[in-house]
């Protein structure tokens, strides 16, 4: 199931790594409709999900991009992106939650 109030890492194939909020997979005209807000603006593909289980899933676009989400951690994002991967003062986090809201708050105002 996709939550669409948390946080993902996304590795895009051949491109590297970003953030994904409002993460929402829609039927559109019998296609299959990714949208998400990846901190700078918001991003629509077509194609399918190919893999799916409790912490993500891997979509591939019309164009074969693979995109794999996986629910950000407290613990992962302190290691892999508290330093110089991300710009600006974050707070530090005691629970995934606390990640998620931070983030709808300061860029989807919500």
């Amino acid at each position: 199931m996709i939550n669409n109030n948390a946080l993902y890492f996304v590795e895009v194939e051949g491109v590297g790594q970003l953030l994904a909020l409002d993460v929402t997979v829609t039927e559109e005209s019998g296609k299959t409709r990714l949208t998400f807000f990846d901190t700078n603006r918001g991003r629509v593909f077509y194609g399918d999900i190919t893999a799916k289980n409790s912490t993500g899933f891997t979509f591939v676009s019309e164009h074969n991009q693979i995109k794999t989400f996986r629910l950000a951690t407290v613990s992962e994002f302190d290691r892999e992106w508290r330093n110089g991967r991300i710009e600006g003062n974050v707070p530090n986090f005691k629970t995934d939650d606390e990640l998620y809201a931070w983030y709808r708050k300061m860029f989807l105002d919500m």
